[in-house]
């Protein structure tokens, strides 16, 4: 029937009403009865997780807060899986609003200020829970980069700086009884950034964090050749740790590039990704900002420091003694690979062999040690002779079994893919990928000197810096015989 026809106005005919996707995801997750399975609760999550790291900064403003205070009220669910998830989802919230480019003043934030304070609590109370440690620090790590007073981003997400410094003394001061339960990637860069801050404050300082934290990671790390499993950091999270123990002045940033699965998503997301940035302007009018941004934990390191050695080859008289701090981590290294040494004597006698799995932790652990005595030379320190002739001792026990053992082609490059951070000297992009869409400015492009001097060369120094300290060290590893005997006789050997 017309509705026109029967003299009713066309504004009272039914419409569809259209759905809300994030509410029906909300009620989704929130009509989930508290004993069905926790894997229904953990798919919900993960959906609203990709939703909020690609589209958040379209979401309006109540809704936002909606969100936050449904994450809020799953914090306290049993299941440790669920937990982490729900961390997740508030870490990509807090970079969401943390790097929020419109003209909303930082302290206008949409979300209530409150929220902030209950995330970073409940951050902090979980980061020594053994299952959910990872997830919280990885939170509280976020809200920590968000709050930096050096940032160029107006960041919206703000706490008390006295807060920060309260609950990060409550954690660490106990942290070498009650800390999280390993030294995953999370932990070690939340922990240098927990110890970075304290550092700058005076009370703090004097009660030598450094030293608590270092002791609850020579009882967290054990490098037992014995467990299978892959762990959850890299050489850079472990390394990292350690030169903000130590205090060195000159840290370095290796090269880590993880190896993607073969998977149909991973090739969609690559492809993706080489024309990202036409997309971007294409459809939303967005431009990259000018450079490459650094990275978060790296943006704080001295790059001059007059204790560096530069040179060609490191003379072993100028150097000094170490620390007490840096003797304890030598030490705990030098017992670590002993250990690691006897077990793959005993294992080579055994005919089913050492896994995969337990070859790359046991390159990861010489590795480690390797680059922090190679560190400790680059700063002017005495490195320890013995730990690094046990370190090339266990390389030239593992490398022979990539070739004398029946390990899968993935198998061996997962173990190869330890040893790319002695010879890697930077990341190589890939030439198919579409990065910059606008020619970067020139000497003929009109813009004062002054002005281009400052916009290249804050990016471009930045740049050869890290690659300047990144090659000293390479050069220092390189210049111990220990070590480059061990890899070069092999490579001479099987040719």
């Amino acid at each position: 029937m017309d509705t026109t026809a029967a003299g009713l106005p066309r504004t009272e005919s039914k419409r569809i009403r259209l759905s809300d996707p994030i509410s029906s995801l909300i009620q989704s997750i929130q009509s989930i009865q508290a004993d069905s399975s926790p894997a229904v609760r953990i798919f919900h999550l993960q959906t609203m997780l990709f939703f909020i790291d690609r589209h958040w900064e379209i979401v309006h403003d109540s809704l936002k807060t909606r969100v936050v205070n449904v994450f809020l009220q799953y914090l306290g669910f049993d299941d440790p899986a669920v937990q982490s998830w729900v961390f997740l989802n508030l870490a990509a919230v807090v970079y969401g609003e943390g790097i929020r480019t419109d003209a909303l003043p930082a302290e206008e934030g949409c979300i209530n200020p409150y929220l902030w304070d209950a995330i970073w609590t409940h951050a902090m109370r979980r980061a020594n829970v053994p299952l959910v440690c990872r997830a919280a620090c990885h939170t509280a790590q976020m809200i920590l980069s968000s709050n930096r007073p050096q940032s160029s981003i107006p960041s919206h997400v703000r706490l008390d700086s006295q807060r920060i410094l309260q609950e990060i003394e409550t954690l660490t001061k106990d942290i070498d009884v009650q800390g999280p339960a390993y030294p995953y990637d999370s932990v070690c860069d939340f922990l240098s950034q927990c110890l970075l801050i304290a550092s700058q404050d005076v009370r703090l300082y004097r009660m030598r964090f450094e030293d608590k934290v270092l002791s609850w990671f020579i009882d967290a790390w054990r490098a037992k050749s014995g467990q299978g499993e892959m762990a959850a950091y890299t050489v850079q999270d472990i390394l990292y740790l350690l030169e903000t123990i130590c205090g060195l002045s000159t840290q370095v940033d290796l090269v880590i590039k993880p190896i993607l699965p073969q998977s149909d998503i991973v090739d969609v997301i690559e492809e993706e990704n080489k024309f990202r940035v036409i997309q971007d302007f294409v459809l939303y009018a967005k431009l990259p900002p000018f450079g490459v941004k650094n990275d978060v934990r790296h943006e704080n390191k001295n790059t001059e420091n007059p204790r560096t050695l530069p040179k060609d080859k490191i003379e072993r008289s100028q150097l000094v003694a170490p620390s007490g701090r840096e003797r304890k981590v030598s030490s705990f290294l030098l017992k670590a690979i002993e250990l690691l040494i006897h077990d793959w004597e005993t294992s080579q006698s055994i005919n089913n062999g050492p896994s995969a799995e337990i070859a790359r932790k046991s390159l990861d652990f010489a590795i480690v040690s390797v680059t922090f005595e190679s560190m400790l030379a680059l700063n002017g320190t005495t490195s320890n002779r013995s730990l690094l002739q046990s370190s090339g001792k266990l390389l030239s026990m593992i490398i022979p079994f990539l070739l004398k053992f029946r390990w899968t082609t993935s198998e061996k490059l997962m173990v190869l893919h330890s040893l790319e951070v002695l010879v890697s000297d930077e990341y190589v992009e890939d030439p198919d990928v579409f990065k910059d869409i606008l020619v970067k400015p020139e000497a003929g492009s009109g813009i004062k000197d002054q002005v281009l001097q400052d916009l290249l060369s804050s990016h471009f120094q930045s740049r050869k810096a890290i690659k300047t300290n990144r090659l000293n060290l390479l050069r220092a590893v390189w210049q111990n015989p220990e070590v480059s005997v061990s890899i070069v006789l092999f490579l001479v050997e099987n040719e």
